[in-house]
């Protein structure tokens, strides 16, 4: 490595090189460029390198995918992955490869993986917006806002319910002028407590024709690429049974003799107002471990 006193010396000998020999301010740069350059790189080869590291999506942890406006691939759109989770009624969203096998191979029992289900784009290309996200570990849900008004409400507002995780992918606004884009539509549901998203008309007009008492419809979001949504639709998720009545805090897992009688109190209430009876102390959908029978 080149101390700095070996740095004052070269500088020295190159001040007094140019007083008796007149070399110009060029040639003195040149040759200290050509004597720094070995140490530069030298120190650049032994830098350090940032590697990837798992992506925990359930919890407040969760960072987004990494965004480079720079991208040379910025103009070709990525797919969108889906999961829906029937332990938390919520979907959730990502174009990070990463990500969605990590969700696959690590927590396939809560979330259920849908294939792309319409595509976006990792960078920032001309037209497009961000798409900003946001994660609740009360609620177990991932809630998505191109609209920067209502990401600043929600960031102003409800703080200690979402935390804000950055932008998730850029997609285009309503406004476009872009050919061959298509809306997404967005949904709420008050029992569940969470937003729906689809960019196919056929299950936009399903949910609206059969579960409107479920899914409220508050039209379009923003737009997408036409050509990435699939054709043939799965069906939509089931919104399960009427709304059972809040219990409140009424259990502990002593009350239960086994994992099974626990469970299924657990996932009788949960989808409508959570671990209300604080079953679940590690958040994973597990309630009462210590019970017998617990996985």
């Amino acid at each position: 490595m080149l101390h700095v006193a070996s740095v004052l010396a070269i500088l020295g000998d190159f001040y007094f090189m140019r007083l008796h020999t007149r070399v110009g301010s060029a040639a003195i740069a040149f040759l200290l460029l050509m004597t720094l350059a070995p140490a530069a790189a030298t120190a650049l080869e032994s830098a350090p390198t940032e590697s990837f590291h798992d992506v925990d999506v359930l919890s407040d942890q969760a960072p987004a995918a990494t965004m480079s406006v720079e991208s040379a691939a910025a103009a070709e759109p990525v797919s969108v992955y889906r999961f829906w989770s029937p332990v938390y009624q919520a979907h959730f969203f990502t174009t990070d490869v990463a990500e969605r096998d990590a969700i696959n191979a690590r927590w396939s029992n809560i979330w259920t993986y849908e294939g792309p289900r319409y595509t976006a784009f990792s960078t920032q290309v001309a037209g497009t917006i961000p798409l900003y996200r946001f994660w609740s570990a009360q609620l177990n849900g991932h809630f998505y806002t191109a609209d920067v008004s209502e990401r600043d409400a929600v960031i102003a507002r409800w703080p200690d319910t979402w935390s804000y995780e950055g932008v998730a992918y850029y997609v285009y606004p309503n406004t476009t002028s872009a050919p061959d884009t298509v809306p997404v539509a967005r949904f709420w549901s008050s029992a569940s407590q969470h937003h729906f998203y689809t960019a196919s008309v056929t299950e936009r007009d399903g949910v609206i024709r059969n579960w409107s008492a479920t899914w409220s419809y508050e039209g379009d979001n923003f737009r997408v690429p036409a050509a990435g949504v699939p054709v043939d639709q799965p069906p939509v998720p089931n919104p399960g049974p009427s709304q059972p009545g809040n219990p409140g805090d009424t259990k502990n897992c002593s009350d239960f003799r086994n994992y099974t009688e626990a469970k299924a109190w657990f996932d009788t209430y949960y989808p409508y107002y959570g671990d209300i009876a604080k079953l679940d102390g590690n958040n994973d959908g597990i309630p009462c471990e210590s019970l017998p029978g617990a996985p």
